[in-house]
């Protein structure tokens, strides 16, 4: 097992050991709306096929297969109208974080605590290339609209952006201090958003890897960022119990939304900032 400094483990209460602890053991229960019944209505199916918890989940493009990723180490395939286990993909060797289908759904790509990314034949099941470039556990994987370019990002602080045809790293983009938690696409494929555990976003030009913008509001770990679908708006979710609604274009704070009440781990962090025990590196 690869050491880590204290800051690393500390921050890691929000990856693989925090999924851990608050994650149901070996249960994961997905909602399916199974349109081919004559009453039409979401049905609550437990699906028991992983043996630890479940930390990412993917609908393909057409709807009928879902893909779970699990502490498990393990990418399973499910049947989304019948809820049956179509195929279990074994690759990797430590959780798996993050997993993302293709826009043609013809590939599943997979982020793992084992640092590496593997993009497998959704049909097969087969791996088709393992991606090595990441020196911290992968957090997001995330493919352009395209199809033609995958962004990951990692607990090493970077956001890497791969061919998705050889598997070649693009460009590495670096401007957090702390682990990068989640990285998307805009609609047109020309920004990336990427959250980090310093509490902030960036806005990168997926064409150059420059930093376009570096947006400030959050006060904990952001943890997750999406786009709207006209791409103007992007969301930032955070461990300071919000979400901020931000402006893509000038990177203005629209609204923040406030309803959620726990922050727990994040009030970890700031007392062991105010002891001064807690030291970034």
């Amino acid at each position: 097992m690869r050491s880590r400094c204290f800051v690393h483990v500390v921050a890691s209460l929000g990856g693989a050991l925090w999924r851990k602890f608050v994650a149901c053991i070996g249960v994961l229960v997905v909602c399916l709306s199974l349109s081919a019944l004559a009453e039409e209505r979401p049905v609550l199916v437990p699906q028991t096929g992983h043996t630890l918890p479940v930390n990412s989940v993917s609908f393909s493009p057409d709807g009928r297969t879902i893909a779970s990723g699990s502490d498990d180490e393990t990418v399973i395939l499910w049947d989304a109208k019948t809820g049956e286990m179509r195929r279990k993909l074994k690759g990797h060797i430590w959780p798996v974080t993050s997993v993302s289908f293709s826009p043609d759904g013809r590939t599943i790509a997979s982020g793992s605590d084992d640092e590496t990314v593997i993009l497998w034949d959704a049909e097969t099941g087969k791996i088709r290339r393992r991606l090595r470039g990441h020196t911290g556990s992968v957090t997001s994987v995330s493919f352009s609209p395209d199809g033609r370019t995958i962004a990951s990002g990692s607990d090493d602080k970077t956001v890497i952006l791969w061919d998705a045809e050889t598997g070649k790293i693009r460009r590495m983009l670096k401007g957090h201090i702390w682990p990068v938690t989640s990285a998307s696409f805009s609609p047109d494929g020309r920004t990336i958003a990427s959250g980090s555990f310093d509490e902030t976003v960036i806005l990168w030009d997926a064409e150059t890897g420059k930093m376009r913008r570096m947006l400030r509001g959050h006060t904990g770990s952001v943890t997750s960022v999406s786009f709207s679908p006209d791409g103007r708006t992007i969301a930032s979710g955070s461990r300071d119990d919000t979400v901020i609604l931000w402006d893509a274009k000038t990177g203005e704070m629209r609204r923040k939304l406030k309803g959620h009440t726990w922050g727990g781990e994040e009030r970890i962090l700031q007392s062991r900032r105010k002891d001064d025990s807690f030291r970034k590196l």
